[in-house]
Order: C-alpha cells, then sequence, then structure tokens
C-alpha cells in the first residue's frame, strides 16, 4: 500500500470517530483568551485582546463561509 494511500485510510478513520464536526468546533472557538496580569497589564491584555477578537471575528467568517 502506498503511503498515499495509507494516509487517506488513517484520515478517513479519524474522520469517523470525531465526536464534534470542525465548524462547531470553529464555532465554538473563543475568540479572547485570558492572560495572566504577571505576563500584561491591563491595557497591553485590553489592546491584544481587541485585536486577536477582532482576527478570530474575521478569519471564523472566511473559513465558515466556504
Amino acid at each position: 500500500m502506498s503511503v498515499l494511500k495509507q494516509i487517506e485510510k488513517k484520515y478517513l478513520e479519524l474522520e469517523n470517530k470525531k465526536i464534534i464536526s470542525d465548524e462547531n468546533l470553529i464555532k465554538e472557538f473563543p475568540d479572547k483568551i485570558f492572560v495572566p496580569i504577571n505576563v500584561a497589564k491591563g491595557n497591553v491584555n485590553n489592546s491584544f485582546n481587541s485585536i486577536l477578537e477582532k482576527l478570530s471575528i474575521k478569519v471564523k467568517k472566511k473559513i465558515l463561509k466556504n
């Protein structure tokens, strides 16, 4: 059996074992993350989360659109 066939077989095997679809996983994944205060102070954390949230929302829309 070729390597590509083995990969395809394993891929299909894993796809059939999924409990949650990729689409649902993407939808449910949070747009914000918690950064401990000893790593980033308030304004830095707020700015980081604001940028992260905007990027996350854009990327989710693009992924889920296709």
